[in-house]
């Protein structure tokens, strides 16, 4: 009897390690990043978009995508088991690295996966709605971006004053049990946890690449059509002077503004953007794929004016080339 000991405390203490990792990791979870190649030299880190709880037998998941989809379509459920330290569910198994009170640090196949605990003090009663605008993303109180928003989920980056040619095809606002996300370019940028929303600012935390909480607030510059202002040194009849095949066409600008290309066809409703000189591009007809491409509804065009000379700066996504040189006609 006495030789059998020792295996039997050894299963409770096993069970025991068991059900204490189950109580551990019960709760709910917001995923920080993953870090990837942990077998390689240089590691690389990528975004983790996703919250996840466990519960007492059984592990949910909500993934955001940063495009409007329906929240039920993006949460998956599994049942799931702890053996040894290993967290099994979906076929998949996961080293339990490390855990603590407030993070969450799980290994597969050479890879890392870092989430931080979230509480009841964080979430909102109140559903949460971002109206177009343009705002400002601060960083301890610091800005560090500029974000144009539009009500149909399409987005404008900028950052100290300067517009990036790459634009964000879209940007969403997502919930998982009254925790609100907010989140764009889910490849680049980490997603925020909104904690608090009033008419003009919205408190965020993001824990981006390391444990800490990082606290944002998105404050709101402008609303609408507050944003676009009229810029009187536009106005007047402009004609391109450095033409390409099918691109010779002529601008009119009085309230509104009009590209007039060689075929009649091809219209844009354009505004005056405030953010910096950049016209801002409604085109019309939606079926033109380099607007598809870049934003969607919108098309946004640096330029310049010098004196009776107009410099059209297109995105790089939008042509091949670069900038088009327009002379007020009657020049």
């Amino acid at each position: 009897m006495k030789t059998k000991t020792p295996s039997v405390l050894l299963m409770l203490l096993i069970m025991l390690t068991g059900c204490h990792d189950k109580i551990q990791l019960n709760g709910i979870w917001m995923g920080n990043y993953i870090n990837v190649g942990l077998d390689q030299n240089v590691t690389t880190k990528f975004m983790l978009p996703e919250i996840i709880e466990i519960c007492e037998d059984s592990i949910h998941i909500k993934t955001f995508e940063t495009r409007k989809t329906d929240n039920l379509l993006n949460v998956n459920s599994y049942p799931y088991s702890i053996e040894k330290r290993m967290l099994i569910f979906n076929n998949d198994t996961f080293d339990i690295f490390k855990i603590t009170a407030d993070s969450l640090i799980l290994r597969i196949n050479n890879n890392e996966l870092v989430y931080n605990r979230l509480n009841d003090s964080q979430k909102i009663s109140d559903p949460v709605n971002i109206t177009e605008g343009i705002y400002t993303l601060r960083l301890n109180g610091q800005n560090i971006d500029t974000l144009v928003i539009f009500d149909n989920h399409t987005l404008l980056q900028c950052n100290r004053d300067k517009f990036y040619d790459k634009r964000i095809d879209s940007w969403i606002i997502d919930s998982y049990k009254n925790y609100y996300v907010f989140m764009y370019d889910k490849k680049i940028e980490p997603p925020f946890l909104i904690l608090y929303k009033n008419d003009s600012i919205i408190d965020l935390i993001s824990f981006g690449y390391n444990l800490l909480e990082n606290e944002f607030d998105l404050l709101r510059l402008c609303e609408g059509e507050n944003c676009f202002v009229e810029d009187t040194n536009l106005f007047g009849k402009w004609k391109n002077i450095n033409p390409r095949e099918n691109d010779l066409y002529t601008i009119a600008i009085h309230d509104q503004l009009h590209i007039e290309h060689k075929d009649s066809s091809n219209y844009y409703d354009f505004k005056f953007f405030q953010v910096r000189g950049a016209l801002l591009a409604k085109k019309w007809d939606f079926s033109d794929h380099y607007v598809k491409k870049s934003m969607g509804n919108y098309v946004f065009f640096d330029y310049r004016v010098n004196g009776d000379t107009l410099f059209m700066k297109y995105p790089k996504y939008f042509v091949s080339y670069d900038m088009d040189t327009l002379i007020r006609e009657g020049k």
